[in-house]
C-alpha cells in the first residue's frame, strides 16, 4: 500500500471548512486547528458471498424444449438445488463470481445485504407438463351433445312433428268464395313431419360436428403445456468488520456510505478471494486510511470534526454554519413576515453567502430542486431542516417583494380587460358581430373573454413583480450566473381570471340598463 500522509489529511479538512465559512459571517483565516489527533488505521473486513437464486416460472402451450429439458416437473426442484451447490464448488463459477465483485469500484466493500444478479449464469429448465383441463387428451367431451353425437333437433324440439306450413295447423283452408276444405298438404292433420331431422327427433351436434369432442380451449388442442423455470444466480452479501477497533465516526461512515468511500479512493484496499472453512467463500479486505478527530476555532469558538480519507472527507461535524448565519438569517425572517423595509432587509441577509445562494435559486426554479442544489453546495455544516428553512423564508420574502407591484400590475391588467370589454357591449360592437350567434356559442365567447382579461392581467402582473424583483435581488442572479427568474403571480394569479370574469358581468349589466344588446345567456 501507498504511504499515507495524515497532516494532507487535515489540511484538506482545515480547506473544506474555510470554503464553507467564507462568506458566511466570517472571513476564511477566521478559521484555525486548535488541535488535532490524527493517525493512520489499518483493519481488516469481510464480504461473505452466498449463493441464492431468484426464480422466474411461466408455462406455454404446446410441446417444445428451451435450455436444459428435465423429464418431470419433481425433478426440476432437485435440479436447481444441485445447479446452486454446484456454482459455489465449481472453480470457474468461483473465479466468475470473484471477478465479478473485485472489479466493481467498490471491491465490495462494506457492501452489506446487497444482491447481485449474475445474468451470465442464468438457466432455463423445461419440463413438459399434461393439460389439467383436458388430463392430456387435447379434447373433452362436447358440452352440448355430452358425447353423444347428436343434439335435439332445433326446428321440431325432438317431437318430430311441426306445424303445417300450408295450413298453418289449422288443418284446411279457404276456397275462393270463403269455404273451407281439407289441407292438401297435411291432410287435415295440421301436422307434417320434421323436415330437418326426418322425423327422428335428433340432429347432429353442430358444437363437435358430430365426433362426440371438442377441442381443449387451453392448451389449444396440443394436451401439453411446457413449464418453463428461468433461474438467475444471485450473490448475498454480508460485510463483517471489527467495530470495536474503529472509531464511532468512521463506523458509522462505513455503516452509511462505505461502498461510495471505497470506490472513491478514500482509503487503500487489497482484496482477494478466501474459503470460508465452511466452504463457502469471501472476499478479504486489508486496507488502510488517514483519520483525525480535530478541533477547530471557527470565529473564536471551538467546532471538533471528524476527519478521514485520502481525501479529507469530514464525516462528523456539528451545524456550525447556523449559529454562524443568525443575523442574516433574523433580517431574512423579518423580510419574510413584512416586517420593515423588506427590499432592506433582503440585502443585509444577502451579506451571507449560503443566504444569498438560497435566496437565488428560490427566485429561479422550483423550491423542491433550489434545496437539492443547496445542499449538494453545503452537504455538512448545516442541518437539512435548516435548509427547508431556509428555502421557505426566502419564497416568502420574494413573494413580499413582489405584492405592491404584482397587485399594481394586476390593476392595471384588469382596467385594460374592462376597456375593452366596454368597448364590445357599450360601442355597439357586440350588436354586430353577435347577430346569428346560438347562445353555445355567445357562452363560449364570453369564456374566450374572460380568459383573454386574465391572461392580460397575468402578463401584467409578472412584467411588474420582475422588475420589483430585480431591483432587489438582480444583483444576486447576475453573480451567481443566473439571469432567468421564475417569477410566480402567487394569489394575484387566481385575482387575475376572477376579477376578469366579475368585470364582464358588470359590463354586461350596464349594457342591459343602458338598453345595448347582450349576451342571450345573461337574460334571467
Amino acid at each position: 500500500m501507498n504511504q499515507i500522509d495524515t497532516n494532507d489529511l487535515t489540511q484538506k479538512a482545515l480547506k473544506q471548512i474555510r470554503q464553507l465559512c467564507n462568506g458566511n459571517g466570517i472571513q476564511s483565516d477566521a478559521v484555525q486547528i486548535a488541535s488535532q489527533d490524527p493517525e493512520v488505521i489499518t483493519m481488516e473486513g469481510l464480504t461473505h458471498l452466498e449463493i441464492d437464486t431468484k426464480t422466474h416460472e411461466e408455462e406455454r402451450v404446446g410441446k417444445f424444449e428451451k435450455g436444459k429439458f428435465i423429464q418431470s416437473p419433481e425433478a426440476v426442484e432437485k435440479t436447481i438445488v444441485n445447479a446452486q451447490n454446484k456454482i459455489m464448488k465449481n472453480d470457474n463459477s468461483r473465479e466468475f463470481i470473484s471477478k465479478r465483485i473485485l472489479d466493481r469500484p467498490d471491491k465490495g466493500f462494506a457492501l452489506h445485504g446487497a444482491e447481485i444478479e449474475l445474468e451470465e449464469l442464468q438457466e432455463d429448465y423445461s419440463t413438459h407438463v399434461p393439460c389439467r383441463t383436458c388430463g392430456g387428451q387435447g379434447a373433452k367431451t362436447c358440452g352440448q351433445c355430452n358425447g353423444q353425437r347428436q343434439e335435439v333437433c332445433t326446428q321440431c324440439h325432438g317431437r318430430t312433428m311441426i306445424p303445417c306450413r300450408q295450413c298453418h295447423g289449422q288443418g284446411f283452408s279457404k276456397n275462393p268464395d270463403g269455404s273451407q276444405k281439407q289441407c292438401n298438404y297435411c291432410f287435415g292433420q295440421r301436422q307434417v313431419s320434421c323436415p330437418l331431422c326426418q322425423k327422428t327427433g335428433r340432429i347432429k351436434c353442430r358444437a363437435c360436428r358430430a365426433t362426440g369432442h371438442i377441442k381443449c380451449d387451453p392448451c389449444k388442442g396440443s394436451g401439453i403445456f411446457t413449464h418453463i423455470v428461468s433461474v438467475l444466480p444471485v450473490v448475498k452479501t454480508l460485510f463483517e468488520m471489527d467495530r470495536a477497533e474503529l472509531p464511532d465516526a468512521v463506523v458509522g461512515a462505513f455503516e452509511r456510505n462505505g461502498p461510495k468511500l471505497a470506490a472513491r479512493g478514500h482509503m487503500e484496499i487489497e482484496a482477494n478471494l478466501v474459503s470460508r472453512k465452511d466452504g463457502g467463500s469471501a472476499i478479504k479486505y486489508e486496507t488502510s486510511f488517514p483519520y483525525a478527530d480535530m478541533v477547530l476555532r471557527i470565529n473564536g469558538k471551538p467546532v471538533k470534526i471528524s476527519a478521514f480519507g485520502n481525501k479529507g472527507k469530514i464525516i462528523k461535524v456539528k451545524p456550525f454554519l447556523e449559529s454562524l448565519i443568525k443575523p442574516g438569517l433574523d433580517n431574512l425572517k423579518r423580510a419574510a413576515k413584512n416586517d420593515g423595509l423588506v427590499s432592506g432587509n433582503i440585502k443585509k441577509a444577502t451579506h451571507y453567502r449560503i443566504i444569498s445562494r438560497a435566496i437565488a435559486l428560490t427566485a429561479t426554479t422550483q423550491k423542491k430542486k433550489a434545496l437539492l442544489e443547496l445542499k449538494k453546495r453545503y452537504p455538512i455544516g448545516i442541518r437539512t431542516e435548516a435548509l427547508q428553512a431556509l428555502i421557505i423564508l426566502s419564497d416568502k420574502a420574494i413573494g413580499n417583494v413582489t405584492r405592491k407591484p404584482r397587485y399594481i400590475g394586476l390593476a392595471a391588467g384588469l382596467i385594460l380587460s374592462g376597456a375593452i370589454y366596454a368597448g364590445l357591449f357599450l360601442g355597439g360592437i357586440y350588436a354586430q358581430i353577435a347577430k346569428g350567434l346560438t347562445q353555445p356559442i355567445e357562452i363560449a365567447t364570453a369564456l374566450g373573454l374572460v380568459c383573454l382579461g386574465g391572461f392580460m392581467s397575468l402578463f401584467a402582473i409578472k412584467c411588474a413583480a420582475k422588475k420589483s424583483m430585480s431591483n432587489a435581488i438582480g444583483h444576486l442572479l447576475l453573480s451567481g450566473g443566473r439571469t432567468k427568474t421564475s417569477t410566480k403571480t402567487r394569489t394575484s394569479g387566481v385575482y387575475a381570471f376572477l376579477g376578469s370574469a366579475i368585470i364582464l358581468v358588470l359590463v354586461i349589466e350596464i349594457a342591459r340598463q343602458s338598453g345595448q344588446p347582450i349576451p342571450s345567456w345573461y337574460n334571467f
